[in-house]
């Protein structure tokens, strides 16, 4: 009986050890199918990892690694682990691109510049000036710009400009002129080529030139003569001014001028009270160096207090049996019609005056005068 039961619990030892030992075999057998072998290589670095995890996604966030949709992951991301897997991960990099006016920001995993801009969606064409060149490994810096080159045909006039010329003329007065030759400016038309970087123009290129119109001078011809002989006298002109000539009177009592009701006269309106504008007696004078014509001007063209000499066509003018001759006068006054060219001629009479009318004289401004 003892040999009987001794042999059953000897049995049952080793059934029970059997048991345990397929038990741990089949744990282990588990164990072993149930880990990976993950070996990661990032940035030059090497990673390795023992886990349970099932797709190369969920390792490399198992180790810590953040991704970007941008990063370079091989094998991708949703495949399954083999039992010994390797991953190559490329982490993507910032870029600036300034392109177009704006900054476009980007992440890429790029080995040249080029690989940038296709992340960064922004296009070129073969003319453009990238920096730094395509083919570039990308910069340190991580900032790469596009410069946009263009080109454009234009037409654009040059003005030719023309010139003045002055030619003195010994048949005329000082202070004369007569154009001989009136002038304009000439005109050119370039075609020009323009080579834009961005909005800027960088380059200019005249690739034709034709002159349309061909400048042409002025010619004014200027008065030299600087001294007459009048009336036994030898006369230096400052110069002479060609002027069309109306006659008034004093407007005082005597003289027949019209009065308005508030007592003001047709030909010096309230300034009738016997003077001019100078201080000097508004009488009529004879013409000589000794009582010279008294009349009206513009200061601008003959400054007051000149002595003028006037001189007439024919060398005097006739109207209704009275005559005035050439001779010296003073610009003693001013009036308010009398503007530019112009000068007005005192007569002690109203009637003298008005049938006087509107006569061309030429007037002499007077330097000196010295007896012949």
């Amino acid at each position: 009986m003892r040999s009987i039961f001794s042999s059953g619990a000897k049995v049952f030892k080793v059934l029970a050890f059997s048991a345990l030992a397929m038990i741990l075999a089949g744990l282990s057998l588990f164990y072993f199918s149930a880990f990976k072998w993950v070996t990661v290589y990032a940035e030059g670095d090497v990673y390795r990892q023992l886990t349970f995890a099932k797709s190369v996604e969920e390792v490399l966030e198992e180790m810590g690694f953040q991704l970007r949709e941008e990063d370079y992951v091989y094998p991708p991301r949703e495949q399954a682990l083999q039992r010994v897997t390797g991953i190559a991960l490329v982490k993507a990099k910032p870029y600036t691109v300034v392109h177009d006016g704006k900054v476009t920001e980007t992440w890429a995993v790029a080995a040249k510049v080029a690989d940038v801009l296709v992340y960064a969606g922004v296009k070129w064409h073969p003319q453009d000036i990238i920096l730094p060149p395509l083919e570039s490994p990308p910069p340190a810096d991580k900032n790469i710009a596009v410069v946009r080159v263009t080109t454009e045909i234009i037409e654009e006039e040059i003005v030719l400009p023309h010139v003045a010329l002055r030619v003195p003329n010994n048949s005329m007065y000082r202070g004369q002129e007569r154009t001989v030759q009136a002038g304009h400016d000439g005109k050119m038309v370039n075609t020009v080529e323009l080579v834009y970087h961005d909005d800027e123009v960088m380059e200019r290129t005249v690739l034709n030139s034709e002159v349309v119109r061909e400048a042409r001078d002025t010619i004014v011809e200027y008065g030299t003569i600087s001294t007459i002989s009048r009336g036994g006298y030898k006369i230096a002109i400052k110069y002479a001014v060609d002027t069309r000539a109306t006659a008034y009177c004093p407007g005082t009592p005597g003289s027949g001028c019209p009065l308005d009701a508030r007592g003001h006269s047709k030909c010096t309106g309230r300034y009738n009270n016997g003077y001019t504008a100078t201080g000097r007696p508004a009488r009529e004078g004879k013409g000589t160096r000794e009582n010279p014509y008294i009349i009206a001007v513009d200061p601008e063209v003959i400054p007051l207090n000149s002595l003028v000499y006037l001189s007439f066509k024919g060398g005097s003018i006739s109207w209704y049996g009275h005559t005035i001759k050439d001779g010296f006068a003073i610009a003693a006054d001013t009036g308010s019609a009398i503007k530019g060219n112009k000068i007005d001629i005192l007569f002690d009479n109203h009637w003298v005056a008005w049938h006087f009318g509107n006569r061309s004289v030429r007037v002499f401004v007077v330097e000196k005068v010295q007896a012949e």
